[in-house]
């Protein structure tokens, strides 16, 4: 926000071309840029967190940290040294498809995300921790969504944050339990002290916001 106050107050002293210049650089192209690029840090971190090679866990987040950097600079770079001509054709050549491959990249792992609740979820839905209600809409993005909203619409928003919590905590607990599946975590003991962690706060999350005990066993 600050950037962009600098930006506008300079191109204002610049005349109206250049407002309308960077106003179409900053308010209309660029809003997606530094998200883009962030972005690219935290697919490298998370690709780390679900590797079990030791090479992909240190390198991935320096690649995508890195990668971040590199598409900054090429962003600012096009606008200063090649003029609109060069801004555009590297937002059209390079940041315009990087965007659509990062937008199809959160779509498949979403897909993926919702493929490994169901699946590790699965247990609990069968002993009655989940009623099926419950168990389904946590399986998708637009399930959990509607799962909140409910809850803020009726219950206020103390109660949102607690069901934005519970459903957080058993996406969690199903990436524990598929990270373990791959054999990422050699510590069975610890491995199942954090997964009885998670039942137990899951539990108490439930509890408050109303779900039946019978609903809502805790671990063991």
């Amino acid at each position: 926000m600050t950037e962009n106050v600098l930006y506008y107050g300079r191109a204002v002293q610049g005349g109206l071309g250049g407002l309308t210049f960077i106003f179409i650089l900053r308010g209309m192209a660029a809003p997606f840029s530094h998200p883009l690029f962030t972005s690219m840090t935290g697919i490298g971190l998370g690709w780390s967190r679900q590797s079990n090679n030791g090479f992909v866990k240190v390198v991935a987040p320096v690649g995508g940290f890195m990668l971040a950097i590199l598409m900054h600079a090429t962003w600012n770079g096009s606008a200063v040294f090649g003029g609109g001509v060069g801004f555009f054709v590297a937002y059209f050549v390079i940041m315009g498809p990087a965007f659509i491959v990062t937008l199809m990249v959160i779509f498949f792992s979403l897909r993926r995300e919702g493929r490994i609740v169901r699946q590790f979820l699965y247990p609990d839905y069968q002993r009655g921790f989940f009623d099926p209600q419950e168990y389904e809409k946590l399986c998708t993005v637009h399930g959990r969504m509607g799962l909140s909203w409910n809850v803020l619409t009726k219950q206020g928003f103390s109660k949102w944050r607690t069901r934005m919590r519970c459903n957080q905590l058993a996406s969690e607990l199903a990436f524990h339990r598929s990270r373990l599946a791959r054999g990422i975590g050699r510590d069975p003991q610890q491995a199942q002290q954090r997964e009885n962690e998670y039942l137990s706060m899951l539990h108490e999350l439930r509890r408050v916001l109303g779900f039946p005990a019978t609903l809502g066993r805790g671990p063991g």
